[in-house]
This record gives C-alpha cells, sequence and structure tokens, in this order.
C-alpha cells in the first residue's frame, strides 16, 4: 500500500496470492515488487503479518526500512492463542476491546511486563 497524500487514502499497489510460506518464496515475491518498481521503492515503514519468514525477507530486501507486525494479525493470533487455552469467552471479547490487549503496543519494552499485569487486572475487574 501506498499513503496518497491528496486523498489521505491508503492504496493497495500489489496484491500476491502464494500457497508458499519460506523464506525465499517471500524473499522472491518481494523482489518481484522492487523489480516492478524499477527499484524506486524505498519504504520508510512496513507493516505485515507477524511471519518471521515474511518479516526477515523484508528487512533484507528494504534495510533501511522499519518492519512492523500488523495489529489485527496480532490479535488474531492472540484470539486464537486464547481459545486454545480455554480463556471464557467473556473475558476473550474484554482483551479484544480497545484500550485493553493493545495497549501493549504502545508500553515502552521496559514496562511490557507491567502491562501484562495491568491486563489481567483489567479483565478481572470488567468481569467482576
Amino acid at each position: 500500500m501506498v499513503h496518497d497524500r491528496a486523498s489521505g487514502v491508503f492504496v493497495p499497489v500489489f496484491y500476491v496470492l502464494s500457497t508458499s510460506r519460506t523464506a525465499d518464496s517471500y524473499w522472491d515475491m518481494i523482489h518481484f515488487i522492487v523489480q516492478a518498481t524499477d527499484q524506486q521503492i524505498e519504504p520508510a515503514e512496513i507493516v505485515c503479518d507477524f511471519e518471521a519468514a515474511l518479516m526477515d525477507s523484508l528487512q533484507t530486501q528494504f534495510p533501511n526500512a522499519i518492519v512492523l507486525g500488523c495489529l489485527f494479525h496480532m490479535k488474531q493470533a492472540l484470539r486464537r492463542a486464547m481459545k486454545r487455552y480455554a480463556i471464557p469467552e467473556e473475558e476473550c471479547l474484554i482483551a479484544m476491546t480497545h484500550g485493553v490487549l493493545d495497549t501493549l503496543t504502545v508500553i515502552q519494552h521496559d514496562h511490557i511486563e507491567r502491562g501484562i499485569k495491568w491486563v489481567k487486572r483489567e479483565i478481572k475487574r470488567r468481569c467482576a
């Protein structure tokens, strides 16, 4: 996606469909995009799924870019994990509410442990 400054909208530029999720296939797909843009693409930030192979391939092809995991995909993975650990639905819904689990994405790394404790307390408080 690119940001169209005139409209303020993010516009998809490439769609890549693949059944492969290997580092080599991600590298090839990203390299194709670089070649298709005549090597004119130089992103400052890249937001993607939390797949290590994808993130590594992006960082290799765009060493000056900041590669970030997507909040939607993070919450989707966390919800699946909560279900796997049989966390009650009410607690899952509270955790997914804006301002609960997603707060962990905006606090300093050295405060994450404290943030997790806050999330647990907040879920218990809202369940009461």
